[in-house]
C-alpha cells in the first residue's frame, strides 16, 4: 500500500507522509498532530477532535470547512465555520440541528421564512428550507415520492404528474389514491381527479358508499346549548373577512352514554350587519322551527307542529307558489293512515284526516285554539272510496273548549249549529252591494259538480231583502203531529180595522232601496197587535250594545190576522146575501 497524506496542526505547517512499504509504519506528527498507521488491509488516520469553527479534520486552504467531532460517538461537517450535519451516537442524522429526535431531522435557526419567487402566494425557490425530490420527467402520471414502511403495509407520499401540472398524492400501497392537493389547491378524498368541474369545490371526498365528513365534540361533559361542529361561511369584499351564514350542530339537551340529542341550526347575515342571526333549526324531536328557538304547542293541546313559523311581523306566513302551463294550483296536503307509515292501514268512518287549527296566547301559552278545521271520515270505506265531512269549530267567549258550528257533509248538505247565546243569533249573514239586483243567496237544482254556476236558479234572496221563488210557494211546518192545543182563532175584525196602513221610503243613509213602498209602522202596529212586533238590541260589529233597539213586523202573522178577518168578512157578506135574497122573495 502506498500513497502520500499530508496533516496540518491548524496552527503552523504541516506535515507530508509517504508509505510505500507492506508493513505497518507508524508516523510522528507535530504537538497538535495525529497518528497514520499503514500496512495490511488497514488504514487509520487519527485527528484532533476540533470545534465547529475549526473542524479538526480541514480541507487543505480552507481551515473551517471540514470534519469535527462535538461529543463522544459524534461526528459533524462544517462549513464557512458552521455546522451543518451531525451523526450522533444513536445514527441520527441532524441538518441544521444538533438535537435530534427523529432518524433524519431538518431545521434552522435563522428564522428565514421568506420566499423566494413570484406569484400571489411566492412559490418554494433559493430562500425556502427543506429536502427537495425532483422529478424532471414531463411523462404523465410519472411520480417522485418518499415510502413510509411498517410491518402492515406502506405509505406514500409525493407528487404525481397528471399532464400538465403536479397533484401531490398521499396513497396506501396498492390502493387508490386516499388523498390529492390538486395543482389547482382542490382538496381530493377518495378520487383521482376532480367530481364537480368546479375550481370552486375545493373539498371533494368520495367513496362507495357516498362520501361523508364527520365533525365531533370530543369532551367528558356536553350541556345543553353547547357545539357539536360548525361550517361558517365568510365574505372579504371590503378587505375583512365576515360572516355571512353559519351551520352549526348542538346539543339538544345535556349528553350522557347512549343518550345524545342533537339539533341543526342555521344562521345568516342581515342586510346591513356583519354578524349571522339564527334563521332556522332541526331540534331533536325533528321538528322544524324557523323564526323561533322552542318547540311549541299552538291550537292543539298537547301536540308539538313539526312546522313552526314564528315572526314579530306580517312575515310570519306560509307561501306556496305554483307555475306551470295546466290548470292545477298551488297544493297542500293533510293525509291520514291507520296503522303505521310504513304498513299502513285503511282509515274508518269517524276518524279525523287532518285539522287546521287556530291558536290565541293566553298569558301562558298557545295550547288553547280559538277556532279550527277539520275534516273527518264520513261513512264506510274502501278503494277509492273514501267519503268525508268538514266540521268547523270555534270558542265561545268564557269557553276554553271549541263547538261545532258548521258541518258540510259527504252528501254536500251544510248544517250550521249556534249555541243560542246573546241578545243576537244570526246563524247566517250575507253581505253584498247596493244594487236590488244582486243575489246575497242563489238555489239551483241539477248542477254539475265543482260547477257552481251550472244548474237551473230556483230561488234567490236579493241584496234588499226580496226573495224569489219559481213557484211563489212558501210554507210552514203544520202537520198536526207537530202541534197542540188546537182551538179556532179569535176575531181578527176589530184588529185590523185599527192596523194604519202606510205609504213610506226608506231613509237615505239606512242604504235601503228609496222606492215607496206600503206597509205599516212598528210603533202605531204595537199599539194594536204587539204580538206582531219584534224589539232587538242595536249592535255594532263586535256585538257591543248601542244602547237602542230597532223594531221589525211579523207580516206572515199579520197576513194570517187578515185572513182571519176576510173569512169574518165573508161570513158576513154570506149572510148579508142570504138576507137580500129572503127580502126579495118576498
Amino acid at each position: 500500500m502506498s500513497g502520500v497524506l499530508r496533516l496540518s496542526n491548524n496552527v503552523t505547517g504541516r506535515s507530508t507522509i509517504v508509505a510505500s512499504a507492506n508493513t505497518d509504519q507508524t508516523f510522528t506528527l507535530p504537538s497538535i498532530g495525529g497518528t497514520l498507521l499503514t500496512g495490511g488491509s488497514s488504514l487509520e488516520v487519527i485527528f484532533p477532535p476540533g470545534t465547529e469553527a475549526l473542524p479538526g479534520l480541514h480541507v487543505q486552504g480552507d481551515v473551517d470547512t471540514g470534519l469535527y467531532a462535538p461529543a463522544a460517538n459524534s461526528l459533524g461537517i462544517s462549513t464557512a465555520g458552521s455546522q451543518r450535519l451531525i451523526i450522533d451516537a444513536s445514527g441520527r442524522v441532524g441538518i441544521g440541528n444538533s438535537t435530534m429526535y427523529q432518524y433524519l431531522e431538518v431545521g434552522f435557526t435563522d428564522d428565514n421564512a421568506t420566499f423566494q419567487g413570484t406569484g400571489a402566494f411566492g412559490d418554494w425557490g433559493a430562500g425556502s428550507r427543506g429536502i427537495l425530490l425532483e422529478n424532471k420527467s414531463s411523462t404523465t402520471g410519472s411520480k417522485v415520492l418518499a415510502q413510509f414502511r411498517n410491518t402492515a403495509n406502506d405509505w406514500f407520499a409525493g407528487t404525481a404528474h397528471n399532464g400538465t401540472n403536479t397533484d401531490f398524492i398521499l396513497q396506501r400501497e396498492n390502493f387508490d389514491p386516499t388523498l390529492i392537493v390538486s395543482a389547482e389547491g382542490r382538496l381530493l378524498m377518495g378520487t383521482p381527479s376532480d367530481i364537480t368541474g368546479s375550481t370552486n369545490y375545493i373539498l371533494q371526498a368520495a367513496t362507495t358508499g357516498g362520501g361523508s365528513i364527520a365533525l365531533a365534540r370530543n369532551d367528558g361533559t356536553v350541556g345543553v346549548n353547547e357545539s357539536m361542529g360548525r361550517i361558517t361561511f365568510y365574505g372579504n369584499d371590503g378587505g375583512t373577512y365576515e360572516a355571512v351564514g353559519q351551520i352549526d350542530c348542538q346539543a339538544d339537551d345535556p349528553h350522557a352514554a347512549g343518550d345524545k340529542p342533537g339539533r341543526l341550526v342555521f344562521s345568516t347575515t342581515a342586510d346591513g350587519a356583519s354578524a349571522v342571526t339564527e334563521r332556522m333549526r332541526l331540534d331533536s324531536s325533528g321538528s322544524l322551527l324557523i323564526g323561533s328557538t322552542q318547540n311549541q304547542i299552538v291550537g292543539r293541546g298537547s301536540i308539538g307542529g313539526r312546522l313552526q313559523v314564528s315572526a314579530d311581523d306580517n312575515e310570519a306566513a306560509i307561501t306556496i307558489k305554483r307555475a306551470t302551463a295546466g290548470a292545477f294550483g298551488s297544493y297542500l296536503g293533510l293525509g291520514k293512515a291507520r296503522g303505521t307509515l310504513a304498513s299502513p292501514s285503511i282509515v274508518l268512518d269517524g276518524d279525523e284526516l287532518g285539522t287546521i287549527s287556530f291558536g290565541a296566547y293566553d298569558g301562558t301559552d298557545y295550547a288553547s285554539f280559538a277556532a279550527q278545521i277539520t275534516a273527518i271520515v264520513d261513512g264506510l270505506t274502501g278503494e277509492n272510496n273514501t267519503p268525508g265531512k268538514l266540521h268547523i269549530y270555534t270558542t265561545p267567549a268564557g269557553g276554553s273548549q271549541s263547538l261545532a258550528r258548521m258541518q258540510i257533509d259527504a252528501r254536500g248538505q251544510f248544517i250550521a249549529i249556534s249555541d243560542g247565546t246573546g241578545s243576537v243569533d244570526n246563524m247566517l249573514s250575507t253581505l253584498g252591494a247596493s244594487s236590488s239586483s244582486t243575489k246575497l243567496l242563489s238555489c239551483r237544482r241539477n248542477a254539475t259538480s265543482e260547477n257552481f254556476g251550472s244548474g237551473t236558479e230556483v230561488c234567490v234572496i236579493r241584496r234588499n231583502g226580496d226573495l224569489d221563488n219559481t213557484n211563489n210557494s212558501y210554507g210552514a211546518l203544520s202537520d198536526i203531529k207537530l202541534k197542540e192545543n188546537i182551538v179556532d182563532a179569535g176575531s181578527q175584525w176589530e184588529d185590523l180595522k185599527a192596523i194604519r196602513f202606510r205609504k213610506y221610503n226608506y231613509k237615505k243613509e239606512t242604504r235601503n232601496d228609496t222606492l215607496t213602498q206600503l206597509g205599516v209602522i212598528a210603533q202605531e202596529l204595537e199599539l194594536v197587535s204587539p204580538g206582531l212586533v219584534t224589539t232587538t238590541p242595536d249592535l255594532d260589529e263586535n256585538d257591543v250594545d248601542l244602547g237602542t233597539t230597532t223594531k221589525s213586523v211579523k207580516y206572515s202573522v199579520l197576513t194570517l190576522k187578515a185572513l182571519v178577518a176576510l173569512q169574518e168578512a165573508m161570513t158576513r157578506i154570506e149572510a148579508l146575501e142570504t138576507e137580500v135574497s129572503s127580502l126579495r122573495a118576498k
